[in-house]
């Protein structure tokens, strides 16, 4: 399992006060970001960690709207 910080390259706390909607967003926007570092790293494991993220949360928002 892999933690917040590994997945969005972020601290959790930036998107701990928005709105869900919002935060769900934000998540998909640093766990993209993280997925074009990861490749400029040539890190597959963290790649595909941050992209199954990514689609999770796409999912997740999908159900809300």
């Amino acid at each position: 399992m892999r933690t917040t910080r590994q997945l969005y390259m972020q601290d959790a706390k930036i998107w701990a006060d928005l709105p869900y909607r919002n935060a769900i967003k934000a998540r998909i926007e640093y766990a993209k970001q993280a997925m074009k570092q990861y490749r400029l790293e040539r890190n597959e494991e963290g790649y595909m960690a941050s992209e199954k993220a990514k689609r999770f949360n796409e999912e997740l928002l999908k159900e809300i709207l």
